[in-house]
C-alpha cells in the first residue's frame, strides 16, 4: 500500500458494488463511524447474514441492525460509552439472529439490549461479551 493511501474510499466503493448474493462481510480494520456507514450503499446490507465489524460509535450498532435485517451472526468490536438516555435498540427486531459477539464493549446498554432480544424472539444460540 502506498504511503498516505486512504483505504476508506476504496472500501466504500467496493461495498457499494457488492452483489446481492453476498452473505458475509468482515470489516475489522476499517473502524467506520456512523457517518461513514451511512455513506455505504444501503442495498448492499440486507442480503448479509454474517457480519464482523469494528466500529467507533455505539450508534453504529442499531444502524447496522436496521440495515441488516437478515443477520444470523454479528460480531462487533468497539469501545462504547453510553452517555445519553437514548433507547439504542428501539423498534429493531432480528428474528433470525443466532449468534452475537460484542468485544471491548466498555459500557453497554444492557436493559435496552434485553428488550431488543425479547422483542426479536430470535433463536439466539450464542451470546458473547468480552475483551
Amino acid at each position: 500500500m502506498a504511503p498516505g493511501f486512504n483505504l476508506v474510499p476504496a472500501v466504500v466503493r467496493s461495498i457499494a458494488q457488492l452483489p446481492f448474493s453476498t452473505r458475509s462481510l468482515k470489516l475489522m480494520d476499517l473502524w467506520p463511524d456512523f457517518e461513514l456507514l451511512s455513506d455505504f450503499n444501503p442495498f448492499a446490507w440486507p442480503s448479509l447474514t454474517n457480519l464482523e465489524i469494528a466500529v467507533d460509535e455505539l450508534d453504529c450498532i442499531p444502524y447496522l441492525l436496521c440495515v441488516c435485517p437478515n443477520l444470523l451472526s454479528l460480531t462487533v468490536v468497539g469501545l462504547f460509552a453510553v452517555e445519553t438516555k437514548e433507547v439504542f435498540f428501539d423498534a429493531i427486531i432480528l428474528p433470525r439472529l443466532r449468534a452475537l459477539e460484542v468485544r471491548n464493549s466498555g459500557q453497554w446498554p444492557h436493559e435496552d439490549f434485553k428488550t431488543f432480544l425479547t422483542r426479536s424472539q430470535c433463536p439466539l444460540e450464542s451470546l458473547t461479551f468480552g475483551d
